[in-house]
């Protein structure tokens, strides 16, 4: 199976753990280094590349959780999607993942062992509130019978948040995949401005 879709855990870089707040740090290391005093306007950083590598190491990071859980799941990053504002939604992660029949039974029949907790996580993610009305179902069944099936319309999203429950529900967080990430990825890229 090749799906397309949105990765999970990683929930944007505006006001998340995912935000890099190093510019400071970089910009002091300079002027030590460099027996200057430049402030951040005499800097240029490059926020893209650095997005990117976050991502892609991201998607790594995911795949080996999802092996490790023993799903064998190949994630491929494909780009990285931002919202023109950020009062309602939050940057994601598209990428294209392939797996086996096989794999995606076993992913199904995992809600199913978990099926209280799936229905939980249901409930807190699709229940109409204030300010938010759902077009999803809260229903286990129809999620089963229809949503999780390749005829869905929105598969791909649906597909997501099965993988979200499955690493929420053992215990994965973003915080954890935004401090491995960061640990291994190259420092934000600079240049000083002339």
């Amino acid at each position: 199976m090749k799906i397309t879709s949105y990765l999970p855990i990683f929930n944007g870089f505006y006001g998340t753990f995912f935000q890099t707040d190093v510019e400071e740090r970089i910009i002091e290391n300079y002027n030590e280094d460099n027996n200057t005093d430049l402030n951040s306007d005499s800097f240029e950083f490059d926020y893209a590349s650095h997005r990117i590598e976050i991502a892609k190491k991201c998607c790594e990071v995911v795949q080996d959780w999802l092996s490790e859980l023993g799903f064998v799941v190949t994630i491929k990053y494909k780009d990285i999607w931002s919202p023109p504002e950020y009062n309602f939604a939050n940057d994601h992660i598209d990428v294209k993942y392939a797996l086996t029949s096989a794999t995606f039974k076993k992913l199904i029949k995992y809600t199913k062992d978990h099926n209280k907790a799936f229905a939980e996580y249901l409930f807190e993610n699709f229940t109409s509130r204030d300010g938010y009305e759902s077009f999803t179902s809260t229903n286990i069944n129809i999620w089963w019978g229809y949503y999780l099936t390749k005829h869905a319309k929105n598969f791909g999203l649906y597909f997501y948040h099965l993988l979200n429950f499955i690493l929420q529900d053992e215990g994965y967080s973003d915080e954890e995949l935004a401090e491995l990430c960061h640990e291994q990825t190259n420092d934000l890229d600079y240049r000083i401005k002339k």
